[in-house]
């Protein structure tokens, strides 16, 4: 075999994840088994339908990685006891009263997951209502009219809440540190229709971002110690007495222009010309 004696430059240990996605109910749905039980996923919310369908026939995740969690499970404590590295919440806003478990509610058990090191990965209103504050953009939306392709096309972040008239500049990424863990928020739906694979891919960063520390560039030979010695996070969880009290929280609007309705891409009755 041949190739570089070493690592020329610094990098990370990326760890395989085990990846829990929150169902928003009390009880757990069908586990989808795409694409032999398809039919099943027309009975959950269309953000996990979404979701589902682009990690596991686009992004080709084996349905045996992801595990629905419902309300429930999170009261629990299943994303301490499961192992989990990180939680999808496509869109729904977690409860901070009921259910009531031995983890607390489920906002209090995401709140202690991602403070002993896990990721928190929402989407949309529901998805940046359950933030832990303070937060840092690390990628906003464009300006007004630039959508970064032909004009009108439509390929902008964000085109499904219409943030290029609405919330042009305005924060679209989120990276939030709490504890060891981080909190990441996208201000739109990353699996629109599966149209937008740059926006999809988004999400396998979040899912995939290192626990450690930067690790040196150096000897290849020395790397499998060198991993062990930056695998824990710099930071350190918040003790328990000083996290602060969860509370349900809801989304203020921005922009104030008025949203496109959902169906807006959908041929209308009668407007399609006949054919000659």
């Amino acid at each position: 075999m041949y190739g570089l004696p070493g690592y020329p430059v610094s990098h990370y240990a990326v760890s395989l994840p085990k990846i829990a996605i929150y169902t928003r109910r009390h009880h757990r749905p069908d586990q989808p088994r795409l694409p032999r039980h398809r039919g099943r996923l027309l009975h959950d919310p269309p953000h996990l339908r979404e979701a589902m369908f682009d990690l596991t026939q686009k992004e080709q995740i084996p349905v045996s990685q992801i595990s629905q969690l419902t309300s429930t499970d999170l009261a629990n404590g299943a994303l301490q006891s499961g192992g989990y590295t990180a939680l999808i919440d496509p869109d729904a806003t977690i409860s901070a009263t009921t259910p009531v478990g031995p983890a607390g509610t489920p906002a209090q058990a995401v709140q202690a997951f991602v403070n002993a090191g896990g990721t928190l990965l929402g989407t949309g209103n529901g998805g940046t209502a359950s933030a832990i504050p303070p937060a840092t953009a690390v990628a906003t939306f464009a300006p007004a009219g630039d959508c970064g392709g032909p004009a009108g096309f439509g390929n902008c972040y964000g085109y499904e809440v219409n943030a290029n008239t609405s919330l042009p500049g305005r924060p679209a990424v989120i990276d939030q540190l709490f504890g060891a863990g981080h909190a990441i928020m996208l201000g739109f739906d990353p699996w629109y229709r599966a149209w937008t694979t740059e926006e999809e891919r988004l999400v396998l960063n979040g899912l995939l971002y290192p626990a450690g520390t930067v690790i040196p560039a150096g000897q290849s030979a020395s790397e499998a110690g060198r991993v062990t010695a930056h695998s824990r996070a710099a930071a350190r969880p918040v003790p328990a007495a000083d996290l602060p009290a969860v509370a349900s929280r809801p989304v203020n609007p921005s922009g104030g222009a008025a949203q496109p309705p959902p169906d807006r891409d959908r041929p209308r009755l009668g407007g399609l010309p006949r054919p000659r």
